[in-house]
């Protein structure tokens, strides 16, 4: 690992990104910080993948893409019947809705749609690979591969026409605010729709696959995000893609922010009504007892039938 890539590294481990931007008083420091680090993944980045990129992508023509399709993936390694009560929530709104094509992957079926590169499936098995960048490189070849929608396992769908309204299109990913992070709420991973071949994605894809061919581990937990911001920034047909994308999720996180709060009936459906999806978090949204006096909005979402 170069010098630069472990500074990377360090700088990531010891320092938060939330924890300064939700005190006022303290966003300038974060900027600064932002800057920082946004800097150096831009170099690790030129660096490791940078000329790959470049050889390869540097000439995409946009009018021959694909549309998205009716795949929808889900991924939970360890099975979805192990998984937590909030992932099978999200999973049965998913089963509900029609004219979709619902593939549910997990560690014994992996390897029956994604190419597991010898070198990658050394790294998981060792450990240096973490089930994160798995996911990340997964995500990123199955859409290149067969197209469709990632969604993570922790996304609720809220409207049920809006994957099916996904599928002629060529290329979406969910938005949000607040945006105190470096996208600025332009794209998430965890929520991304391509059509076969997109370059966007093949790209993503290749540039995890090669990195990983000399490096045993990824540099921070953002790399994937800040590969995208490094494609968004490095070539016009990938900011012309993500740009095309109207942000339309103003408010994503607003169960997950909102998880221990009181439940407030108008609150709550303004949110759901004007928002696609919902972003979970199944460590820090946690069970409530469902018998609790008070109703929160946690409690009223894993209620509901």
């Amino acid at each position: 690992m170069s010098r630069l890539t472990k500074l990377s590294c360090y700088l990531y481990r010891v320092t938060s990104f939330k924890a300064l931007w939700k005190k006022n008083s303290c966003r300038k420091i974060y900027r600064c910080i932002d800057s920082l680090k946004t800097a150096i993944a831009m170099k690790v980045l030129d660096h490791t993948v940078g000329s790959m990129l470049k050889e390869k992508y540097s000439d995409i023509d946009l009018s021959t893409l694909e549309p998205i399709g009716n795949n929808v993936w889900l991924f939970w390694y360890s099975g979805f019947e192990m998984a937590p009560l909030i992932v099978k929530k999200c999973v049965e709104n998913i089963k509900r809705i029609k004219d979709v094509n619902l593939i549910l992957l997990d560690k014994n079926n992996l390897e029956d749609y994604f190419d597991f590169a010898p070198h990658l499936k050394k790294l998981f098995e060792a450990g240096s690979l973490t089930i994160q960048d798995l996911a990340d490189i997964l995500r990123t070849q199955l859409l290149a591969k067969h197209g469709g929608i990632w969604c993570d396992a922790t996304v609720f769908i809220t409207h049920n026409d809006f994957l099916s309204g996904l599928r002629n299109n060529f290329f979406y990913s969910g938005s949000y605010t607040p945006n105190w992070l470096f996208t600025k709420g332009k794209w998430t991973s965890f929520f991304i729709a391509a059509g076969r071949g997109n370059p966007l994605v093949s790209a993503l894809s290749e540039a995890f696959t090669y990195y990983f061919q000399f490096h045993d581990h990824h540099f921070c937990y953002f790399q994937f995000d800040y590969t995208w911001l490094y494609l968004y920034s490095h070539f016009a047909w990938a900011k012309q893609l993500i740009d095309s994308v109207n942000q339309d999720n103003k408010n994503i996180f607003y169960l997950s922010y909102n998880w221990n709060k009181p439940y407030n009936e108008t609150e709550y459906n303004k949110a759901m009504m004007e928002n696609e999806i919902q972003k979970l978090n199944w460590k820090s949204n946690k069970v409530p007892e469902l018998d609790s006096a008070e109703e929160t909005n946690g409690i009223h979402f894993l209620s509901r039938k």
